[in-house]
């Protein structure tokens, strides 16, 4: 057995870049990387870039398609190194740019100067958002203990009220006969009453800041969605 002198440092503030901040009186942890954040936007010339207030322009989107020319080796690299800087940087603290990294994140092997722009205008909007973070527990959290509230948008549901009548409703439509007895797990959760379903307004959704290119006032609300 090996003995190792130990010295308490008081809380931890910093970890693999990542610091922390704790609100004793709230019973909360912020994660933030605001240090590294300030390194990635001097490691690729953006520290003096004009702030955005959208992570993708709008009608970039619609620019997001397969390169029809062949990227330089030089753009295929420098592209890559951006996308896994900011993706990292999604995965640990950014839940808010997860759906622009998963979109630029496509075109990794041949990069057009259409991804190359996004993945600046990304990053313009990072710096701009620095002291954004991830935050967990608080008191708000603590009085809703063992409740799980899950979001889906109208994209992966289809019609979004379609689906919670059939689930309300096993012989809603004539139509539905075909769908497997596997798929209808959901209803069947519900009626042991296990999960409750209910129809979520546009500007409630939570999952449209995960599943979608937002304008600026949707960004405001969604960031909003996240705190609460």
């Amino acid at each position: 057995m090996h003995a190792f002198q130990m010295q308490d440092m008081g809380a931890a503030t910093y970890f693999l870049g990542v610091r922390i901040v704790r609100n004793r009186a709230e019973r909360s942890i912020t994660l933030i990387q605001d240090a590294y954040i300030e390194k990635i936007l001097t490691k690729y010339g953006m520290q003096d870039a004009k702030p955005t207030s959208t992570p993708m322009q709008l009608g970039a989107l619609n620019l997001m398609v397969i390169n029809p020319n062949q990227a330089t080796k030089g753009d295929i690299e420098e592209y890559q190194s951006k996308m896994g800087s900011i993706t990292y940087l999604a995965i640990q603290t950014r839940s808010d740019i997860a759906f622009e990294c998963s979109v630029l994140s496509g075109f990794l092997t041949n990069p057009s100067q259409n991804h190359m722009n996004a993945a600046n205008w990304l990053l313009r909007y990072i710096k701009g958002t620095q002291e954004l973070g991830v935050q967990y527990g608080g008191k708000a959290l603590a009085n809703n203990t063992g409740t799980l509230h899950g979001y889906s948008a109208s994209d992966f549901a289809g019609d979004s009220e379609g689906p919670l009548s059939l689930a309300e409703n096993p012989e809603f439509h004539q139509r539905t006969k075909h769908i497997g007895v596997k798929y209808h797990y959901i209803r069947e959760e519900r009626a042991k009453g296990l999960i409750k379903l209910w129809y979520c307004p546009t500007r409630d959704m939570k999952a449209d800041g995960l599943t979608k290119a937002l304008g600026g006032g949707g960004v405001l609300n969604i960031r909003g969605l996240y705190t609460n």
